[in-house]
């Protein structure tokens, strides 16, 4: 190994490492996995590690990764994991290590030919992602200055015909990881040998992840504006000082955030708002969302928020929609049966009235008695209205847009299977 590949390999690690431990707004995985990550939750939205050793924390992150999947199927065959592994039981912690790593990549190179240091952490990047929740949703830093090409390419080795993945960036400059995160994100998809095959049937709390409640609180919030309530086509038009929310939650409209996630001081009718409006307070409805032209044709006050446009209804800019969401809890660990709905697709509502969403749970982890369980694919329904009253905050204030708040539904009936049919929530 020459000694370039070997720097290379050195910043590739402290990108790495200085990624995943970065301060900030916590995921989902971050909630959920408090031991399993050294993490903590601290109130402002702000969580900190139990311990000040950054290596010992990522550790045990790749404590939780399966040895052999350090370096796994760089070759493919049919879409199942054939490749050459290397068993790093003893290489764990080597692995991170400015002194071990010379010797695993040795040991790399003599089982595999084509692996070079910058796939190396990068095939440790797609586990870390994978196992830590944040599949494809994952923001690279410098995601809008490069994009990353990938091609498929047959080759044959004897009997057997293989694939072989080659990605190129092309266009500006972003480090291993973000090459991993924007470019490889595809492939970060569970196996289909993950899923477990046993059923789940009994009371459970489910934890939506930051996008997924993002979604299902914004189909929520679309039928609070005031055209729709005064059309009487939203299922919330008599709802007017009654509890829509949980109690505890507050949604503002706040329109003079200025410069603030692209909102605007003012709306397209240049009515300037000249406070806060309270949409929901303490869970009620006290003031459906409207602009100046909306109001002025229901003969209410504004709240001023901004629309796309001079004429029309009034097109909702969560940018400026504030959610308050007071006390939060915490789960029990310990004690608790749950199901953290990672994230989904296809969502379609199916009765106006009722609020009645059907949506694909494209990727969920069932926890009980300290074991997971993955289940892809499963069809689901849910009312946003029941939704909307039982969610249980994880976190203690969010802004929408940010897509920073994880919401739970404690004590819910659940009951699935991997082998199909359909769950209500």
């Amino acid at each position: 190994m020459n000694a370039r590949h070997i720097d290379e390999l050195h910043v590739a690690e402290s990108s790495f490492e200085n990624w995943i431990m970065h301060e900030g707004t916590p995921r989902v995985s971050d909630c959920i996995c408090e031991k399993r990550y050294g993490a903590k939750i601290a109130k402002g939205n702000k969580y900190s590690f139990v311990t000040s050793n950054r290596k010992e924390n990522l550790y045990k992150l790749l404590d939780y990764i399966e040895p052999d999947d350090y370096c796994y199927d760089y070759y493919t065959n049919t879409g199942s994991v054939t490749g050459e592994k290397v068993d790093f039981c003893d290489k764990r912690i080597e692995a991170l290590t400015d002194t071990g790593i010379e010797d695993i990549f040795l040991k790399i190179n003599s089982k595999l030919s084509n692996m070079d240091p910058n796939k190396f952490i990068v095939q440790i990047s797609r586990q870390v992602l994978k196992y830590s929740g944040y599949l494809d949703r994952c923001e690279p830093l410098s995601y809008k200055k490069a994009s990353l090409s990938m091609t498929v390419e047959e080759i044959s080795e004897g009997s057997d015909q293989k694939r072989r993945v080659k990605a190129k960036k092309t266009v500006g400059d972003m480090d291993l990881l973000d090459y991993a995160c924007a470019g490889l994100a595809e492939s970060i998809r569970l196996k289909k040998s993950r899923v477990c095959s046993r059923n789940v049937k009994g009371r459970y709390s489910i934890v939506f992840s930051p996008e997924v409640s993002y979604q299902l609180i914004k189909k929520v919030l679309d039928e609070l504006k005031l055209s729709s309530i005064r059309n009487e086509d939203s299922p919330y038009y008599n709802a007017l000082d009654k509890q829509v929310f949980s109690s505890g939650i507050f949604i503002y409209d706040m329109p003079l955030l200025m410069k603030s996630l692209g909102s605007y001081s003012f709306d397209y009718e240049f009515i300037t708002p000249k406070s806060v409006y309270n949409v929901i307070k303490k869970g009620i409805l006290t003031e459906p969302i409207s602009n100046a032209k909306t109001a002025y044709e229901s003969g209410v006050r504004s709240t001023g928020h901004a629309q796309e446009g001079i004429s029309g209804e009034s097109v909702i800019k969560y940018s400026n929609i504030i959610m308050d969401l007071g006390t939060y809890t915490v789960l029990n660990y310990d004690s608790e049966k749950y199901v953290i709905v990672n994230e989904v697709s296809h969502l379609q509502v199916t009765d106006y009235r009722k609020m009645e969403l059907k949506m694909m749970l494209r990727i969920c982890t069932v926890v009980e008695n300290d074991s997971e369980s993955i289940y892809i694919n499963i069809p689901c329904t849910i009312n946003l209205i029941d939704f909307a009253k039982s969610i249980v905050p994880l976190s203690s204030f969010s802004i929408v847009k940010g897509v920073k708040f994880p919401f739970t539904m404690l004590d819910r009936r659940l009951e699935f299977s991997s082998s199909g049919g359909e769950v209500a929530i």
